[in-house]
């Protein structure tokens, strides 16, 4: 049987490309499911019984904090609420700001979590690296160039996802 794992998929741009590339490699080795941030202006449709919606904590269309704060609350308890229902190995998520609550909500689960930096980064690791760091909310973050490997103990360079 194969391990359940859940992967964010961001609707568009370059980490829906990098997780595209990223799930052409492990599809056959694992159950695939999916966390589909919602931005409530797009009103976006899941397609599929494997995917889970759950709050976008970012948009350009609201610049309110409180909002963005209410928004990473109802995200950390969506992503615990999709945890508890099923037995999953891990969470992964490429580049995206959103794995930052997915991944508290997956440590209060007991899940693996791993994030993988977008291969934009090609100088210095993103801020949202940064609080994955600080947070200690990540068992694995992996970098897609060698320099940036040397950034911090933590990060992991294995290539590239593409």
């Amino acid at each position: 049987m194969k391990r359940k794992i859940l992967v964010v998929k961001e609707g568009g741009g370059g980490f829906s490309f990098e997780t595209k590339c990223l799930l052409e490699k492990i599809e056959d080795n694992y159950d695939l499911y999916f966390l589909v941030p919602q931005d409530r202006e797009k009103n976006e449709t899941i397609s599929s019984i494997k995917e889970f919606e759950i709050p976008k904590i970012t948009s350009i269309y609201d610049k309110s904090y409180i909002h963005t704060i209410l928004a990473f609350l109802k995200c950390i308890l969506a992503t615990i609420n999709i945890l508890r229902k099923s037995d999953y190995h891990a969470v992964i998520c490429i580049g995206s700001s959103v794995a930052v609550p997915v991944f508290i909500a997956s440590r209060f689960c007991g899940l693996k979590t791993v994030f993988i930096e977008s291969i934009t980064r090609i100088n210095n690791i993103s801020k949202t690296t940064s609080l994955l760091l600080k947070l200690r909310v990540c068992d694995r973050i992996y970098v897609q160039w060698k320099p940036l490997a040397c950034a911090h103990s933590k990060l992991i360079y294995k290539g590239s996802v593409l």
